[in-house]
């Protein structure tokens, strides 16, 4: 298979905080990747129509983000190893504010169920640029939620096949989810289960994450309970 090519697109308008993304760039021992600049906090609508670019896979990042030098190493080989891979997310960490790393995030792997009731899948992630464009278009944002949901959109479109795992810290950023950031993130859930026909109400649960609840119809079935005693 050919290596795949990366396009990596900066948001925010820390110039300190561009200084230092750039710098973890730069230092990729993977070269296959271009890097772009852009001063907002938003990437979908328009602009996502002109980033297409054949089999390109799309990183966003926020600027003050820092990936380690063999970053974009790990992303390449998980999608060499694993052809039919259209998202792939990774572990991650914290920045503090004088730029120490720390409280580590070790994900688990891809699980339709874990993935309705929380975004674990967080920011260190690559998404297939042509699938992604299919199934809805680019993320808005380098946000969790906007990661998690499209997870989700390249789950319902082309398989749970098609979402990776790679057991490593790949990202060190800042920032927790934010209020808003959980009603988008339980909006996503929403817009999945109507593209999965399935009747149910999503709603708040602790510590940012949701609770899927299946409507029942209005004569709820019977259930009969068996217990054998003997025999």
């Amino acid at each position: 298979h050919r290596p795949p090519a990366f396009r990596t697109l900066v948001l925010g308008a820390d110039e300190e905080g561009f200084a230092r993304t750039g710098q973890a760039l730069e230092a990729q021992l993977y070269r296959r990747f271009t890097c772009e600049e852009r001063c907002t906090e938003s990437v979908g609508g328009g602009d996502s129509t002109s980033l297409a670019a054949g089999e390109e896979w799309l990183l966003l990042l926020r600027a003050g983000d820092v990936i380690p030098p063999h970053a974009l190493f790990w992303f390449a080989w998980a999608i060499l190893q694993q052809p039919g891979a259209r998202f792939i997310y990774a572990d991650e960490g914290r920045l503090d504010a004088s730029g120490r790393r720390g409280d580590p995030q070790f994900k688990p792997d891809w699980s339709l169920a874990h993935a309705r009731s929380a975004p674990f899948t967080g920011r260190a992630a690559a998404y297939h640029s042509q699938s992604l464009l299919a199934a809805g278009g680019w993320p808005r944002g380098a946000s969790a939620a906007e990661s998690h949901d499209a997870a989700l959109r390249l789950a319902d479109a082309v398989g749970e096949d098609a979402i990776v795992h790679i057991p490593a810290i790949l990202l060190h950023g800042s920032g927790d989810m934010r209020a808003e950031e959980q009603a988008r993130f339980m909006e996503s859930v929403h817009r999945h289960l109507v593209r999965r026909g399935e009747n149910a109400r999503v709603e708040h649960g602790p510590a940012g994450t949701c609770r899927v609840r299946p409507v029942l119809p209005p004569g709820p079935p019977l259930v009969s309970i068996i217990v054998p005693t003997r025999d």
